[in-house]
């Protein structure tokens, strides 16, 4: 099967949901506060629309105060074609321009915690509440989230501090590689958060947990 077409993934999809329905679940499989890393699509993050008026450094602070605080819901200042249009011809250009602003608002960061930001260039970022600093080994030529995010799951394996990770996407090249390579990172569980932003406003999350399912598949000999 040509996994580059977009209705053949969707048929492979389909045929998990079916065969390990148990693992497409609506609560989270683990507590997100305890020992869990959670990656954000950020294709998938400049969706969210700018309120009305907003300008980069409003938009910024909203989009990085709502990941905060893990309710994101912002309101539509342009139509829907209106501003996917904009998006669809200035998504790499924007996507800079929220990092800038970001790196000025660290001390937003809850102490104790990290905050990485990659893309939508080589480079990535490493924000606490005291500081901003580029990480030169998280920076990759991998500038694509379906591929750069395993750059970033490899360093939290490297720590052996973390037993969650919770993947924040939409994209299904990002499912599948998660369910094909989540057992090359040991001590892990990999889970996808894929709903929409308008499905996470209208009903509870659907997460798919991707390490039981790799398990059962390796026994099958699909992936390796």
């Amino acid at each position: 099967m040509n996994l580059l077409n977009q209705q053949n993934k969707s048929k492979v999809i389909e045929y998990f949901e079916q065969n390990y329905s148990n693992h497409f679940i609506y609560q989270p499989p683990c507590d997100e506060n305890q020992t869990t890393v959670v990656l954000i699509d950020g294709g998938m993050l400049l969706e969210h629309r700018p309120r009305k008026d907003d300008s980069i450094i409003t938009y910024a602070k909203n989009l990085l105060q709502q990941i905060l605080d893990k309710n994101i819901n912002t309101q539509l200042p342009f139509t829907r074609d209106e501003y996917d249009k904009f998006i669809k011809e200035n998504h790499a250009l924007l996507a800079l321009q929220v990092r800038h602003a970001w790196l000025k608002m660290h001390p937003m960061i809850p102490p104790g915690k990290l905050f990485y930001v990659g893309g939508p260039d080589e480079d990535c970022y490493t924000l606490t509440k005291t500081i901003c600093k580029k990480d030169l080994l998280l920076s990759s030529n991998h500038i694509e989230f379906d591929t750069r995010v395993f750059v970033h799951i490899q360093n939290i394996s490297d720590y052996n501090l973390y037993k969650n990770v919770i993947i924040e996407s939409v994209d299904a090249d990002v499912l599948l590689s998660s369910i094909a390579y989540s057992l090359d990172f040991v001590g892990l569980c990999m889970t996808i958060d894929q709903t929409t932003n308008t499905q996470k406003t209208k009903q509870q999350k659907k997460y798919v947990h991707c390490t039981p399912i790799a398990k059962v598949r390796l026994q099958t000999n699909i992936f390796r």
